[in-house]
C-alpha cells in the first residue's frame, strides 16, 4: 500500500534522533566557545564559529530532507503536510488540542506543527499521523460523544504512562480489570468514572486489544481516540503493523458502539 523503503535504511535513524534532539547542538556549540573563551584562545574562537554556522545549517538540511517520515512523505507523493499553511490545517487542529491538553501521547513538544504531522489516505478517509521525534506515532480518530479521559497503556513498550495529569491536573487513578488483561496493559481513568472505563473495556474489547493491539497504547480524550506505536519509526514492519492495526481499528474495537455508551 505505501512504500515504506525510507524505514529501513539504518543511516537515517541517528539523523532522525538528530533532528529530535537539534538543542544538543547548540548546546554543544555553546560549551566548546565558552571552553574557547576560558583558554583564551582567539584562533580556536574563530575556528569554532566559521565550522558551526556551516555545519548546522547542513544538519538542519540532512534532518529536514532525510528523515524517515520525509523520505516517506516524498515517495508516498503525500505533500500536504497539517500545518497552518494549508486548509487541510482546520482537519487536525482541534484534535491536536486535545491531545496537548490531555499531556499523554507528546511527553514533551512536537516543535513546528508541519514538520511532525501529515496525512494519510485510508479507507477513503485521511488520517493524520502524528510523528513524535523518534519515539513513536500517533494517529486518531473522531468519536461522536465526549468520553472521560482513558489510558490502555501497553506494558510492552517500556514507555509508563502512569504520571499522565488530565486537562484539570487531576492525576489519573489505576483500574483493575479481570482476567489477563493486566498483564498486557494497565488501565487509568479519570477518578471515580470507572464504570464508563467498564463500559468502553468490554469482555470482547480487551480479547481484541490483548490479540491485536498489545504492542500498542490507546488513549480516549474528550471525543477522540487515539492509537500511539512507540516502535513504529524503528522499520518497515513496525511502521506497516501500525498502519494494518490503524485500518482495523474501527471494525476490531468496535468504535461506532462507544457512541451510545452514557
Amino acid at each position: 500500500m505505501y512504500n515504506l523503503d525510507a524505514f529501513d535504511t539504518w543511516w537515517l535513524k541517528p539523523i532522525g534522533w538528530l533532528g529530535s534532539h537539534f538543542y544538543l547542538v547548540p548546546i554543544s556549540w555553546g560549551v566548546l566557545l565558552f571552553a574557547a573563551y576560558i583558554a583564551s584562545s582567539q584562533l580556536l574562537t574563530v575556528l569554532i564559529i566559521i565550522i558551526s554556522i556551516p555545519c548546522t545549517v547542513l544538519i538542519l538540511f540532512i534532518t529536514a530532507a532525510y528523515s524517515p517520515k520525509g523520505q516517506f512523505r516524498k515517495k508516498n507523493n503525500l505533500q500536504d503536510y497539517f500545518s497552518g499553511r494549508h486548509n487541510i490545517w482546520s482537519v487536525v487542529g482541534p484534535q491536536y488540542k486535545s491531545m496537548k491538553r490531555s499531556g499523554l501521547l507528546t511527553r514533551g513538544s512536537y516543535g513546528i506543527y508541519g514538520t511532525n504531522l501529515l496525512g494519510v489516505e485510508m479507507s477513503g478517509v485521511t488520517l493524520p499521523l502524528a510523528f513524535i521525534g523518534i519515539s513513536g506515532c500517533t494517529t486518531w480518530i473522531k468519536l461522536q460523544r465526549q468520553f472521560p479521559h482513558t489510558i490502555i497503556d501497553s506494558t510492552k513498550d517500556k514507555i509508563s504512562l502512569n504520571k499522565v495529569r488530565t486537562a484539570s491536573d487531576a492525576k489519573l487513578q489505576e483500574v483493575s480489570l479481570e482476567g489477563d488483561f493486566h498483564a498486557n496493559f494497565k488501565v487509568y481513568q479519570e477518578v471515580d468514572r470507572q464504570q464508563v472505563t467498564l463500559q468502553i473495556l468490554t469482555p470482547d474489547r480487551m480479547v481484541y486489544l490483548i490479540d491485536k493491539l498489545g504492542d500498542f497504547n490507546i488513549e480516549i480524550h474528550d471525543n477522540y481516540l487515539r492509537i500511539h506505536s512507540a516502535n513504529a519509526q524503528k522499520s518497515s514492519a513496525h511502521f506497516r503493523a501500525f498502519l494494518d492495526a490503524i485500518g482495523d481499528l474501527q471494525a476490531g474495537f468496535k468504535v461506532g458502539r462507544l457512541n451510545s455508551i452514557h
